[in-house]
């Protein structure tokens, strides 16, 4: 974000000798606003906070005079009466304020919230003032609506989106609050400030995948799900499908994933004919190579399939279950165990009830190879468990799938040595003809891997 030039402040009124120590309340009205003007040209000015002692003066000046503008704008009658009047100069002072390059931890290294410290601003003890004045002048009753939003301007939107990127949490859930007051209060902007968000989670995921306000974000939307109106409007679907189901790809949704999570159920309990197409992406964008991802969206997709209506799974099944034996029968047993767990799962039960004959040739063999061979004891008590409920639901199936599956295996190694009996002929036969013959090497095979 590039920093907004910064005027320097002008002298001071001359009936007004002190305004930084005189309190704007303890005027009278009709010079309050003279006040008001010259404490916001005051606190317009901008220091560098990475030395400490360079202007402490000037700046624990600002800093009262902050504070002071904070008490006033607590009063509804002096917003409606004095900063009404001066909308343009505190809107601007604030923007001075908050609208900066944010400070990074390191500009070649990914900010990551579990492991690395996030980069403070130095300035934090004004920007905080400055952002609860912010708040309070929006929630405030005295502050016009219609006036208001004058000053809530696209850009305004856009640079306060810019804002959530900041590494520091206190500063994202100051952002979070005044950016919900604001949808909240100024109802001409929503769908503004909906476009807006759209546009910077839709660079998230296709450009940047790097954006540390996300789950901020994403609360605030789950709060403006909520009040979507039913029957969904083609809007809030187009956005459920290009926003909500692809943000699931992005590496970093680990992070987000609990406020995602949240956004989509909202949006299944509106209109649970969605679900097939969150599955389906899901499916789409499942993680092969990471397991703490992997068992979480084994948990989402349990979710998912107890908020949907059986019926309108019938396509997606096959994929669900053979996404599950994948995972059944995968390598790190976290992932396997979770995956058993979530097919003991009431909604998923039902599921495999209702579709019994995609089912079970898919799971049945699986879960008893698992329950039979896998080397961790808590797996195979899973797969045993989940073996006991699939032959309460039709042990004959069970039953036939497995042996077929058993009698398959024995098949397959049967040609399987046929083949490699005709090949040792081949090359018994080749040496025969010409002794300097060296047979093959295959890639891979068992044999080579045996070595």
């Amino acid at each position: 974000m590039k920093a907004r030039s910064v005027a320097p402040a002008k002298g001071l009124k001359a009936p007004l000798n002190k305004p930084a120590v005189v309190n704007i309340k303890d005027v009278p009205l009709s010079q309050q606003k003279d006040v008001l003007l010259q404490k916001l040209k005051i606190c317009s000015t901008n220091y560098d906070f990475t030395e400490p002692l360079r202007d402490a003066e000037q700046k624990e000046l600002k800093r009262n005079a902050l504070r002071e503008l904070v008490e006033y704008v607590g009063d509804p009658r002096n917003v409606s009466n004095v900063c009404t009047q001066a909308m343009p100069e505190i809107i601007d002072m604030i923007s001075r304020n908050i609208f900066r390059p944010l400070s990074r931890r390191s500009s070649e290294v990914d900010f990551d919230p579990d492991e690395d410290e996030p980069a403070t601003d130095p300035s934090w003890p004004h920007l905080q003032v400055v952002y609860e004045l912010l708040l309070r002048l929006i929630v405030s009753d005295g502050a016009d609506v219609k006036h208001l939003k004058t000053f809530v301007t696209s850009q305004f939107i856009h640079d306060l989106l810019e804002l959530f990127d900041s590494e520091d949490v206190r500063e994202r859930d100051y952002l979070k609050n005044i950016l919900h007051r604001i949808y909240a209060k100024l109802v001409p902007r929503r769908k503004l400030i909906r476009k807006a968000i759209n546009d910077c989670l839709y660079k998230f995921i296709h450009e940047t995948e790097r954006f540390n306000g996300v789950p901020e974000l994403l609360d605030i939307l789950a709060s403006i799900i909520s009040g979507f109106a039913v029957p969904l409007r083609d809007e809030h679907k187009e956005f459920f499908v290009h926003i909500i189901v692809p943000l699931h790809k992005v590496k970093t949704s680990p992070s987000y994933h609990e406020q995602l999570n949240r956004c989509a159920s909202l949006f299944l309990n509106k209109d649970p004919s969605l679900a097939p197409l969150l599955l389906e992406g899901m499916l789409k964008y499942w993680p092969f190579a990471n397991s703490t991802k992997a068992s979480l969206f084994l948990t989402e997709m349990g979710e998912i399939i107890e908020l949907a209506d059986a019926d309108h799974l019938k396509a997606a099944s096959p994929k669900i279950f053979k996404q599950l034996a994948r995972c059944i029968q995968g390598q790190h047993f976290q992932v396997s165990e979770r995956a058993l767990y979530a097919v003991e799962s009431e909604s998923m039960l039902r599921l495999v009830k209702a579709y019994r004959d995609v089912a079970f040739p898919i799971l049945a063999p699986v879960v008893a190879k698992i329950q039979e061979t896998h080397w961790h004891p808590h797996v195979q008590e899973a797969a045993l468990s989940v073996r006991t409920l699939l032959s309460e639901i039709d042990v004959a199936g069970f039953n036939f799938y497995v042996a077929h599956s058993r009698s398959d295996f024995e098949q397959q190694q049967k040609s399987k040595a046929d083949r490699q009996q005709r090949w040792n002929a081949l090359e018994k036969m080749a040496k025969s003809k010409n002794p300097s013959f060296v047979p093959s090497t295959v890639p891979y095979s068992e044999s080579v891997t045996a070595k």
